[in-house]
């Protein structure tokens, strides 16, 4: 599978990717989702995130990199929006500085520069997000509908939010009616921003805080408190690799590690969402994982549900998507 090479054929292949998103294009309630998603639309090595009025085009190959200018001519051809592009190195999760120029410029490559921050929604709930700052916009879009089920299960719960980065989640638990949260995460900066998007909601900080801390270290913390303490939803949504002062996070590896830490802190007939997005690490093998963490902490089970990815997020032909969502809920 090789990418376009005249004009014409960039547009055409373009539209007809437009073309399966148009339920999502039409919505009123989300603006938000992903035009293009790699092979699964036969662009191999580029996807495109809609943010509004503004583009986010993330290059992974080197023939997409090759063919990035006449990729931004066509897309500047049928969208009048800022442009931006992130070029994103094969190991980007291990990047030390994610904002350097040359693979996340600053000013769109195209277009207009977007305001700071853009508001999008998902299902009627608003979302900051910075589209020139860094290789991440501050909301991951392939956790959609993740989100709306931590919405619809809110409803006057005690939630916690791990890894929490820019707190995406606590912004959906919080449209749901949380009575109180704590969204956790390793980075100052990232909490900053976390901040904004709670107080964009205003969020009260007495009820819904905000902890730096290693996420590990805080549940373990955490477990010591009087069970009224404990949470009714923890989020458990880890980066497949995280290393900082207070060291490493491999998913692999750590993830029953963080699930009975998890446990600890859950309380009666509670729920947890467990995240993964590693790709070589497959469903089946996931729910493995989970179940045999679940097993040593001696938790009844009610259920394991697997939740859907968003329709936007195409796998190559053939292949599982990278992200896992199993929406666990317990006695």
């Amino acid at each position: 599978m090789t990418l376009p090479t005249k004009q014409g054929d960039w547009l055409k292949s373009l539209r007809a990717a437009g073309k399966r998103r148009d339920p999502l294009a039409r919505s009123r309630h989300t603006s938000a989702y992903r035009w293009v998603s790699g092979a699964g639309d036969d662009l191999p090595g580029i996807t495109i995130d809609v943010y509004g009025e503004h583009l986010v085009v993330s290059l992974s190959s080197d023939e997409a990199l090759a063919k990035r200018e006449p990729l931004l001519d066509a897309l500047a051809e049928v969208h009048a929006g800022g442009i931006y592009l992130k070029l994103r190195p094969k190991k980007a999760s291990t990047l030390v500085d994610t904002r350097r120029e040359d693979v996340a410029p600053k000013l769109p490559a195209r277009g207009p520069a977007a305001p700071d921050p853009v508001i999008v929604s998902e299902h009627g709930v608003d979302y900051a997000v910075s589209l020139g700052d860094g290789l991440s916009t501050g909301l991951f879009l392939d956790q959609r509908i993740a989100r709306d089920h931590v919405r619809q299960i809110s409803q006057g719960a005690r939630v916690a939010n791990l890894f929490c980065y820019h707190a995406a989640f606590t912004v959906a638990a919080l449209a749901g009616g949380a009575v109180s949260s704590v969204s956790v995460d390793s980075s100052g900066a990232a909490l900053d921003k976390a901040r904004r998007n709670l107080d964009r909601h205003a969020a009260d900080r007495d009820t819904h805080r905000l902890a730096n801390a290693e996420a590990r270290a805080w549940l373990r913390r955490r477990a010591k408190r009087p069970a009224e303490d404990h949470f009714d939803l923890i989020v458990l949504d880890p980066p497949s690799f995280s290393s900082t002062k207070r060291g490493t996070f491999r998913i692999a590896r750590d993830y029953p590690d963080l699930l009975h830490g998890a446990l600890a802190c859950l309380a009666p007939n509670g729920r947890v969402l467990a995240c993964c997005n590693m790709h070589s690490l497959p469903l089946r093998s996931f729910r493995k994982k989970v179940r045999v963490a679940l097993e040593e902490a001696g938790r009844a089970v009610v259920s394991i549900e697997t939740l859907h990815i968003p329709e936007d997020f195409l796998p190559p032909p053939g292949e599982e998507h990278y992200q896992k969502n199993l929406l666990i809920t317990l006695e």
